[in-house]
């Protein structure tokens, strides 16, 4: 199980410039600097022009000044297209860029977009076999670096229980148990952590059962046919998605975005 609590970007956050393009060269395998630098900025700006204003503010800021000028652009001057797909074709047919370099960009973007948020990992497990996990090598493949731009924390199943008590924010778990609530008849508080089971087990009964009343939720992303559950990351995917859809651009009382 983890918790994600997104934060505002810091500057000690941001990546270098020479990072980010070393990074796109490995993902993409262009060696020619200037083709490199210059599909990086284009890629930048037709984001930008696809972005909301709060979105593209929030991710700009993880990056360095020479790069995220171009996501700051005309926002909204173009059509977003449908998936990510349609977005990778548009780009590319407009711009003159190669699908593989696009891709790469986004992957990277994606990457750096992650910096400062925190990740609480809850275990039911020992912490040194669940610590081993995470800094495994599989791990490192699937999150292609994201793991080292998060706060991490690692805390045993009775740690979080007997922590919830007091538990700094709302806490709103993702798990089809008894009294959940639809997400999309759902409203996010302001300032909240996700709650997220593994896909075998969910949200152990523990947990759901700490829950605050009043103060933490429950909710459940309704699905079509027999299934009734998604995996973690997709789940995530959906109620980071729903959060930020209900909150775009949200103000926090430090005057930096979430």
């Amino acid at each position: 199980m983890f918790l994600a609590k997104p934060v505002p970007g810091k500057r000690e956050d941001r990546v270098s410039y020479r990072e980010f393009v070393d990074q796109v060269r490995n993902e993409s395998g262009t060696h020619d600097p200037a083709r490199l630098e210059r599909a990086i900025a284009t890629t930048l700006e037709a984001l930008g022009e696809r972005l909301r204003a709060p979105d593209a503010k929030a991710v700009a800021q993880k990056l360095p000044p020479e790069l995220g000028r171009h996501l700051l652009g005309a926002h909204g001057a173009a059509d977003a297209p449908a998936c990510a797909d349609d977005i990778v074709s548009v780009i590319c047919s407009e711009r003159g860029i190669a699908a593989e370099e696009l891709r790469a960009i986004c992957r990277v973007l994606a990457n750096f977009a992650t910096a400062g948020a925190r990740l609480v990992h809850v275990t039911t497990g020992t912490r040194e076999s669940t610590h081993q996990l995470l800094i495994s090598g599989r791990v490192r493949r699937v999150a292609r670096n994201c793991e080292t731009k998060l706060e991490r924390t690692l805390l045993t199943l009775g740690e979080f229980v007997a922590a919830i008590g007091t538990w700094e924010r709302p806490i709103v778990a993702v798990e089809t148990a008894t009294g959940a609530v639809s997400i999309c008849d759902f409203r996010f508080p302001p300032e909240c952590d996700l709650l997220v089971g593994g896909e075998s087990l969910g949200v152990h009964v523990d947990i759901l059962t700490a829950l605050r009343p009043g103060i933490d939720h429950i909710v459940f992303i309704p699905m079509a046919g027999f299934y009734q559950s998604m995996n973690v990351s997709a789940a995530t995917s959906v109620a980071l998605f729903e959060f930020r859809r209900q909150h775009p651009g949200l103000k926090r009382a430090s005057g930096g975005d979430t």
